[in-house]
Formats: structure tokens, C-alpha cells, sequence
């Protein structure tokens, strides 16, 4: 059988919820943004472009009517939300998005997908200081071997995995997309810009 080229691999969306969300005091994934819950938010997006959507987390109870998919490894990192995708799905390529960035939207998620490298270990923006975004990036499936190593040598930032291998960074033209909401003072915030 002969093996899928890197244009084959399907593309699945991957919402990552599962941080302790201590600063915010609430489930950042449940929080409204235009009357309707950020998880929804995303995952509606998400569908646009991908095969399959899940949900990423520590435990299924939280997120009835999602698929899910659990971690799998005993540490704090977003990077074991991404390695636990790909043992589910290994030959699919992943689009990962944390569900406390609220301006992400259709245009910025095409312009993402339409400048994606499949030959590179993955696809991301840069942000204002020029550093990479893991968390709302394309992952390739070639990556997952690579990130494998790179976590079993002790590294658990997907940010220092983008910053010291071949990949592709973009820039975003809305600087806001990239925005964390993390504090309920930030979340009062965009909430009240965007109503006035």
C-alpha cells in the first residue's frame, strides 16, 4: 500500500481546553463572546475547514455533545494536548486553537490554511515580537515523531519547538487574533469594546 503524500493528510481542528483557567476564576471555554460560548465559537469555525473537530482536555465530563480527546501524558502543557491528538489521528495534520483567543475568525483561519507548508513540521502566525504562536497553528503529521522526541528529552513548550525547527511563520494581518484573554479584568474588557 503505497504511503499518503504530505498533501493526503486530512485536516482535523483542535480546540485546547484544558488549562486550570486559575486567573479567570471560570471555564475560559464556557465564557459568552457574543452571546454564545466560546467552545462553540470555535468549534463552528473549525468546521469550515476541517474533516473532524475535537475538543482537548483533561477529562470528558465537562465537554458533553463534543468529541473528545483526553490527555494522555502526566504533565501541564498545552504540548500534551497536541501529542495525545496525534496519537488519536496519527496521519492527520492538526489545526490547534486555545479557546481563550476570542478575535479568531474566519479570515484569519483561511489566511492561515492558504499559507500553509505541509513540507514544514508546521504552520503558524508570529506574533508582534516575533516569536511563534503554537496555539493556533497548523501541526503537521510529520511532526508528531519530532514532537515525540522533543518532549521524552524533557521540553514541554511548543513555542521552543516551532522556534528551533523548520517550520513556517506568518504574519497576521489582525495582530488582534492572537490575543489571550486569561483575566476576567481582560475578559470585561473586550467584552465592553465589543458592545460599544
Amino acid at each position: 500500500m503505497a504511503s499518503l503524500s504530505l498533501t493526503d493528510h486530512k485536516l482535523n481542528g483542535l480546540v485546547l481546553v484544558g488549562g486550570k483557567s486559575s486567573r479567570m476564576g471560570s471555564n475560559k471555554a464556557f465564557l459568552e463572546y457574543n452571546g454564545t460560548p466560546q467552545i462553540n465559537n470555535i468549534t463552528t469555525l473549525l468546521h469550515k475547514f476541517c474533516t473532524d473537530v475535537y475538543v482537548s482536555a483533561k477529562n470528558k465530563t465537562d465537554y458533553q455533545g463534543y468529541q473528545v480527546i483526553e490527555d494522555k501524558f502526566p504533565f501541564e502543557s498545552p504540548l500534551n494536548g497536541i501529542i495525545s491528538a496525534f496519537q488519536h489521528t496519527p496521519n492527520s495534520a492538526w489545526l490547534v486553537v486555545a479557546c481563550d483567543m476570542p478575535f479568531i475568525n474566519t479570515q484569519n483561519i483561511k489566511h492561515l490554511v492558504d499559507h500553509r507548508d505541509p513540507k514544514k513540521l508546521a504552520t503558524c502566525y508570529k506574533n508582534k515580537s516575533g516569536k511563534a504562536e503554537p496555539l493556533f497553528c497548523i501541526w503537521e503529521a510529520h511532526s508528531h515523531h519530532e514532537l515525540k522526541s522533543f518532549h521524552l528529552t524533557g521540553n514541554f513548550s511548543p513555542r521552543s519547538f516551532l522556534m528551533t525547527n523548520e517550520v513556517r511563520m506568518i504574519s497576521s494581518k489582525n495582530e488582534s487574533s492572537l490575543l489571550n484573554v486569561n483575566t476576567v479584568e481582560e475578559y470585561n474588557k473586550v467584552t465592553k469594546d465589543n458592545q460599544g
